[in-house]
C-alpha cells in the first residue's frame, strides 16, 4: 500500500500518559483498543521543536501522504495543514484548546493563529476536506468559523473500562481521608489555588471533613518550575500548620501510580482544575474509595453528578453544590456500569465517523 493511501494519525505530545497528560492518555488508550491498526501509521511528534514539527509535515507530505488525523490545533503542524494549498482529508481533534476558557490562556498568538487560518478558508473549502471531532458544542461552533468543517461530531474522548487506577477498595473506617490529585503542573490546572484555598479553609476553623485529611498524594507532570515551586512551598506551610502531609510524585505512568495507590485507603479524588474539555483525571478516580470531587463543569461533570458518581463544588470552595456532604463513599457498581457502557460506545462512535469521513476500514 503506497503512502498515500494511509492516514497519518499524528499527536503533538507522543503517546506516552507519564509526559503528554490527557492527549497521550486517549492515545495511549486508544492504540490499546486496537482501533489505530489497518491503513493507519502513528506519528509522535514529541521532542520536536516548531521548526522540525513544520519538516515532519512536509517530509510526509513529499512521500504523497494525503489523510491525516491530528491532536491539538495550535501545533505548527496543524497550521502547516491548512495553510498549504494541497488537497487533503483532515480531521482535527482540539481537545479543549477551543474552549473561551482555555483561550483566554496565551491569547495573542492564539488569536494570531485563528485568523492566519481564517486567511486560507476558501482555499481550504476548495482543496480540502475537513473534519472536526470534539467533546462539546462550543469547540466545534468555533472550528467551524475558522475553517470549512464538511462533517463534525460531538464525542467524548476515549478510555477503557479499565482506566481507572485503583481497582480494589481499601476503606479503613479507622483512617483518616487521603486526598489524590493528578495534572500537568500549570497553572491552570489549579494545584496551587486547591492548596492556598484548603489551607484558608482550615484556618477558619471549619469543622467539617476537612479536619479529617491527613495526606494529600500529587501525582504530576512537571511543566512549569515556577507552579511547582509555588505549590511546593504551599504544601509546607500545610503541613506546618494543620499537620497535613502533601507527597509528590512527578512522571509516572498510570500503572506505576496504580501500584502506589494500592496501599492507600480512603482516597478522595480532587480535581481543581478551572476548567476541562473531558477530564480523564476524574474518570481514573473513580475507583476510589470516595467520590471525586470537581471544580469545574462540562458534560461529563454533569452526567456523573446526575447519577451519583461524583460531587462537585463551586471554584475555591469546600462545600457541595447541591447542600450535602462533599464527601459521600463511591459506589461501585454504578460506576463499573457506567465505564462499560459509555467506553463501548464511544469507540463505536470514532469508528464509526473515521471510516465513513475517508471512506476505509481502520480496524
Amino acid at each position: 500500500m503506497t503512502s498515500s493511501n494511509r492516514i497519518c494519525w499524528v499527536s503533538d505530545v507522543g503517546d506516552d500518559p507519564s509526559k503528554g497528560g490527557g492527549i497521550a492518555r486517549f492515545l495511549y488508550l486508544l492504540k490499546k483498543s486496537e482501533l489505530i491498526k489497518n491503513h493507519v501509521t502513528f506519528y509522535s511528534l514529541h521532542g520536536l521543536n516548531n521548526f522540525g514539527k513544520i519538516f515532519f509535515c512536509i517530509y510526509l507530505l513529499m512521500n504523497g501522504s494525503r489523510f491525516f488525523v491530528v491532536h491539538s490545533f495550535f501545533t505548527p503542524f496543524t497550521l502547516f495543514l491548512l495553510c498549504i494549498p494541497l488537497p487533503l482529508k483532515l480531521v482535527i481533534l482540539p481537545h479543549g484548546e477551543l474552549k473561551s476558557a482555555a483561550l483566554n490562556l496565551n491569547s495573542f498568538k492564539k488569536i494570531l493563529f485563528i485568523n492566519l487560518v481564517r486567511l486560507f478558508y476558501l482555499i481550504n473549502k476548495y482543496f480540502k476536506k475537513i473534519g472536526g471531532i470534539a467533546t462539546n458544542t462550543e469547540e466545534l461552533i468555533l472550528l467551524k468559523s475558522i475553517a470549512p468543517i464538511s462533517k463534525s461530531k460531538k464525542i467524548s474522548d476515549f478510555f477503557t473500562a479499565d482506566i481507572v487506577l485503583s481497582k480494589l477498595r481499601n476503606f479503613n473506617d479507622g483512617s483518616k481521608l487521603n486526598i489524590v490529585t493528578l495534572a500537568r503542573m500549570t497553572e491552570n490546572k489549579g494545584l496551587a489555588d486547591f492548596l492556598t484555598f484548603f489551607n484558608k479553609h482550615l484556618m477558619a476553623s471549619q469543622n467539617d471533613w476537612s479536619n479529617k485529611v491527613k495526606n494529600i498524594y500529587i501525582f504530576y507532570i512537571e511543566e512549569s518550575k515556577a507552579e511547582l515551586r509555588l505549590v511546593k512551598r504551599l504544601s509546607k506551610r500545610l503541613t506546618v500548620q494543620h499537620n497535613i502531609n502533601v507527597h509528590f510524585f512527578s512522571g509516572l505512568h498510570p500503572e506505576s501510580i496504580s501500584s502506589r495507590l494500592k496501599k492507600i485507603p480512603n482516597k478522595i479524588g480532587f480535581i481543581p482544575s478551572r476548567f476541562e474539555s473531558f477530564s480523564y483525571t476524574l474518570i481514573e478516580c473513580l475507583g476510589f474509595e470516595y467520590r471525586p470531587v470537581v471544580w469545574f463543569e462540562n458534560e461529563l461533570v454533569d452526567s456523573l453528578f446526575k447519577k451519583g458518581l461524583c460531587s462537585k463544588a463551586q471554584y475555591g470552595k469546600f462545600l457541595s453544590n447541591d447542600g450535602k456532604s462533599l464527601i459521600q463513599l463511591a459506589k461501585p457498581e454504578k460506576n463499573k456500569i457506567f465505564l462499560q457502557d459509555m467506553s463501548s460506545d464511544i469507540l463505536s462512535s470514532y469508528q464509526f465517523f473515521l471510516e465513513k469521513f475517508f471512506k476505509k476500514k481502520i480496524t
